[in-house]
């Protein structure tokens, strides 16, 4: 499409803009991808040219706008050669195809234009093979692609092509397996129990899913890669259970059941997961088209699947060892996509494990072998605490190569960390300000403030001095064996923000550090209590220099999930 504009002043300001529409009409010269031509007749392409040009020439500040025409998007080459143009004289029109023929590309790059002069209207013929790539691309990949997702997202969908595919195959003969067993294919009238029980199967499934969603909640979010894995392999175990009820029909109600259960709860946690896993792939904000191309090619790989385990199921017959083969073969063929899939995915916000592994690098580099040192060595650091070096901080890539989402994850700080738990009687309360505390965390002159801190602790709220309206407040608490070192823990306020959330997370790695190597038993509760107050002043110096180094690297900074906000608790004056 081309537009023509000439714009000019007499006395007020007035404009004409002269604008034509590519192929509309025949004797209008036009562009279409950036390359000028006209059609129609000769001399009606000559005098409008002329026209432009004296518009121009009369006009020296002529705006010239050229839009490239939307079949550029699907596949820019094909609008790089044209065959044959125009239907004026059969010498023109000849000289016309001759020339488009010359300069014809490849089959799947020809695009043919035929003109009717009568009706001024244009006809496109496109390759079919060109057609179907596009088409292909336009359904199964984001509009920009691949600018417009991050360079792991082709191996992503790939592993979970693969996974949907050999998952349903799968799921095609678990489902054959139940059929037989309720009596499908036996010639016989089914009996009303095993048409109850299919029924009630599915009532069961529900209830399940639905319970264990409540309880997981917002995990879903903090954790999504461990949570899609274990839905796939909850999927797989749900078919298992199913072919296991050809072998025992009478155990029909309770297999299926069971099957049942597995299998929506999959379905369910694999839905909730899917928002947080596909929102790291969009770069342009286009998360609604990447879910939309995430369903097509679901689908896609599913109607493939199923197709190929319609035509295994009768070579197979009613045979349990040869289902159960089958189906642990695609079974551990899904679970290896799955597993591979989920590893690709590089998540971008802060969850206990991410965190750990990004602020235990940051605070091991601003320490720089200090974390052994004495309590008069510390102090002396934090009285004139050093200019932050600049940070390396790990990227998300990299936190995604050391991530763990299968096996439990094991903390690389040897002082465990509790965050948000129940107040307990023995923890020892740290502030960073008040340096007449007691072993039991309250004022030197109170009684009882101890005992309101347990007790308040109970529906979340603290009654406690010294803060001075800190995010967050820190304990000690003394594990129940003897060979364990003492835990810290990590209480949030109520109304805490994420980037205070993230510096009591970054202060508590670096309290942690320090701790290390030494044997608490032997330190007095002063020297605790001057550890953590010189904790508190380096955290305080080197946060922004931490802060810009998260920020730089591509984390995210505006949602943590390091805590369960309900537990979080109140501090008042009193």
């Amino acid at each position: 499409m081309s537009l023509q504009a000439g714009c000019s002043v007499s006395g007020c300001c007035r404009s004409s803009i002269a604008a034509t529409r590519s192929f509309a009409n025949t004797d209008i010269g036009s562009r279409v991808g950036g390359r000028s031509f006209s059609s129609g007749n000769s001399s009606s392409s000559s005098s409008s040219s002329s026209g432009n040009e004296a518009k121009s020439a009369r006009n020296p500040g002529a705006l010239r706008i050229t839009q490239t025409s939307p079949f550029r998007g699907i596949h820019q080459a094909v609008l790089e050669d044209l065959q044959r143009l125009g239907s004026g004289s059969s010498s023109s029109s000849s000289s016309s195809s001759s020339s488009g023929s010359s300069n014809a590309g490849p089959l799947d790059r020809v695009i043919r234009l035929s003109t009717d002069s009568n009706h001024s209207s244009a006809q496109w013929s496109l390759a079919p093979i060109t057609t179907a790539i596009a088409m292909a691309k336009k359904v199964f990949l984001p509009i920009e692609y691949p600018s417009s997702v991050t360079s792991n997202y082709i191996p992503f969908v790939q592993a979970m092509s693969l996974q949907m595919l050999f998952s349903h195959i799968s799921r095609v003969l678990a489902t054959q397996a139940m059929l037989l067993a309720v009596g499908v294919g036996s010639g016989k009238a089914l009996p009303l129990a095993a048409v109850t029980a299919w029924i009630l199967k599915d009532g069961f499934g529900h209830l399940g899913a639905i319970a264990f969603g409540t309880l997981v909640n917002t995990r879903f979010d903090s954790d999504p890669k461990r949570f899609r894995f274990q839905a796939a392999a909850l999927g797989k175990t749900a078919d298992m259970l199913s072919i296991m009820t050809l072998g025992s029909p009478e155990w029909f109600l309770l297999l299926s059941t069971l099957g049942s259960a597995c299998a929506r709860t999959s379905f369910s946690t694999a839905q909730s997961c899917r928002a947080k896993i596909y929102e790291t792939f969009a770069k342009q904000s286009n998360l609604g088209d990447v879910l939309r191309c995430s369903q097509a090619q679901t689908v896609a790989a599913q109607l493939i699947g199923t197709a190929i385990g319609a035509c295994l199921g009768p070579a197979v017959g009613n045979s349990l060892p040869h289902l159960l083969a089958l189906n642990g073969a695609f079974s551990g063929a899904a679970l290896f996509s799955a597993y591979h899939a989920s590893a690709l995915v590089r998540m971008q916000t802060f969850n206990l494990q991410r965190a750990e592994l990004v602020f235990h690098q940051l605070c091991t580099s601003l320490l720089a072998g200090h974390s052994t040192l004495s309590v008069a060595d510390i102090a002396t650091l934090a009285a004139d605490p050093p200019a932050a070096p600049v940070l390396e901080c790990l990227d998300v890539a990299a936190v995604a190569e050391k991530e763990v989402f299968v096996r439990n994850y094991r903390s690389i700080f040897s002082t465990p960390l509790l965050v948000n738990p129940l107040m307990l009687d023995g923890d020892m309360m740290l502030s960073p300000f008040d340096a007449d505390l007691d072993g039991r965390g309250t004022d030197a002159g109170s009684s009882s403030g101890d005992r309101n801190l347990a007790d308040d602790g109970q529906d979340g709220t603290a009654a406690t001095s010294g803060l001075d309206g800190r995010d967050y407040l820190f304990a000690l608490r003394h594990s129940t064996s003897v060979a364990k070192d003492p835990s810290l823990v990590l209480w949030y306020q109520a109304d805490t923000r994420t980037l205070e959330t993230l510096q009591g997370f970054f202060h508590a790695s670096l309290f942690r550090l320090i701790l290390e190597g030494k044997s608490l038993p032997d330190f007095d509760q002063q020297e605790i209590h001057s550890l953590y107050r010189h904790s508190a002043k380096l955290a305080s110096a080197w946060w922004p220099a931490a802060h810009h180094s998260l920020h730089t690297t591509g984390w995210r900074l505006d949602v943590a999930f390091l805590d369960i906000r309900e537990r979080r608790i109140r501090l008042e004056r009193g």
